[in-house]
């Protein structure tokens, strides 16, 4: 797999961990964006019983800004690569920033245009749901928080997200709803809260392509930040 290849797969990756917030972007980055909180995460990727890809992962959020930030390592196929990722709402964008073998690459996503594609093009014309989302009533403890099962399906894929709804990380993700509308996108409320599990196949359930994010460590008081200097961002949409 080229590096291509493979940023571009990290990029799916990352897309499919936001989606089921449903967030939009545009097409410029600052500097330097500043956190104040951390999440530790394992990614995992199957291909039916065959682990493929394994993936550490740190989630960044701040209470005092409109953004959010994933940094991962990712190892497969041989090669290992560092990824970061991060999400603004108040510049609505989506930047990839891509570490490997020296070269410093960045690409960035509209994603109000890639969402387009889909919502809103029905026959009618008009506002179209890209599934249903349900809260099943399934319960279990992760970390000593207790966590509610949400599944999200549509026409193509199916995602089970166990949501801890005392665990508020920061006010980021009550802008989401107000962001695209998502109550009416998946014919449901959003859920409050932080997804600490989440299981999902892309091609539907049961099938053999699967991702596994699981939440390992949360650091509610510790700073960071995620510098842009030094890429060269592309813009692919």
């Amino acid at each position: 797999m080229n590096s291509m290849n493979f940023s571009t797969a990290i990029v799916s990756t990352s897309i499919s961990l936001i989606s089921f917030f449903g967030i939009t972007a545009d097409s410029k980055a600052e500097s330097v964006y500043k956190f104040d909180s951390e999440v530790i995460m394992e990614m995992k990727e199957y291909e039916g019983t065959t682990q493929k890809s394994n993936s550490d992962m740190k989630f960044f959020a701040s209470a005092k800004h409109s953004h959010l930030g994933y940094v991962m390592q990712i190892n497969t196929h041989g090669q290992s690569m560092a990824a970061k990722i991060i999400m603004d709402a108040k510049d609505n964008t989506m930047t990839t920033l891509i570490d490997q073998g020296g070269m410093k690459m960045g690409m960035q996503y509209d994603l109000s245009k890639m969402d387009s594609k889909t919502v809103g093009s029905g026959s009618s014309g008009g506002t179209k749901s890209d599934g249903e989302m349900k809260k099943t009533g399934r319960t279990k403890t992760i970390l000593g928080h207790k966590c509610y099962e949400y599944e999200v399906t549509n026409d193509e894929s199916y995602t089970s997200a166990w949501i801890a709804e005392d665990l508020k990380m920061t006010s980021f993700f009550d802008a989401f709803s107000k962001m695209q509308g998502m109550s009416k996108k998946y014919g449901g409320e959003m859920p409050s809260g932080f997804p600490m599990e989440i299981n999902s196949w892309p091609n539907g359930k049961g099938t053999d392509q699967k991702y596994v994010v699981e939440v390992t460590a949360i650091n509610k008081n510790k700073s960071s930040s995620i510098s842009t200097e030094g890429y060269s961002i592309m813009k692919l949409n």
